[in-house]
């Protein structure tokens, strides 16, 4: 975490006016327990203390996280511990840049802001059909093994609280 502080302050001191952040991650201002999640929202503090002009955009789920599935799902099956009915909100990275374009373009209306970003809001079943297959629930142990202990937490997250956010207050920004 400390070198990802680094790091960044060293891209602020040399880089633009105006920072427009686009962390992965819904909620960030949650404590969720995701290591990944969670460390998000500690740079999000930092850079609210650098006193530099910033926008933070927070997508949930990218849809383009499918495609490193690919070969998968044209093998067979969706293979997720998710049930069937969670649902899973997600955006597509093309939308995220339109958000970004915009910001860009208005700063003073999203200087220091935060705002949830999301696209789609499906059931699991939804998006295997969606992806042209079915889908089948595996255990959470057998998904562990395959994808680790902070995949698991994250999925269980999506399960157990999931994004909050209704679609309809996604792309409003609130100060940060």
């Amino acid at each position: 975490m400390q070198s990802r502080l680094s790091i960044y302050n060293l891209h602020c001191i040399c880089s633009l006016e105006r920072q427009l952040r686009s962390p992965p991650t819904p909620l960030a201002d949650e404590n969720t327990g995701i290591p990944h999640f969670d460390s998000k929202w500690k740079i999000e503090e930092h850079l609210r203390g650098t006193n530099l002009p910033y926008t933070i955009l927070r997508p949930v789920f990218f849809m383009e996280n499918w495609l490193t599935m690919k070969d998968l799902l044209a093998q067979g099956p969706l293979m997720l511990p998710l049930k069937p009915e969670t649902i899973l909100q997600q955006i597509a990275v093309d939308d995220i840049g339109a958000f970004a374009a915009i910001a860009s373009e208005h700063p003073g209306k999203w200087n220091g802001t935060a705002t949830d970003l999301a696209g789609d809001e499906l059931l699991v079943d939804q998006i295997a059909q969606s992806l042209q297959t079915s889908f089948t629930q595996i255990p959470w142990e057998d998904f562990e093994k395959q994808s680790g202990p902070e995949m698991t937490a994250m999925f269980k997250w999506f399960e157990n609280v999931g994004t909050t956010r209704t679609l309809r207050t996604c792309g409003e920004n609130t100060k940060a």
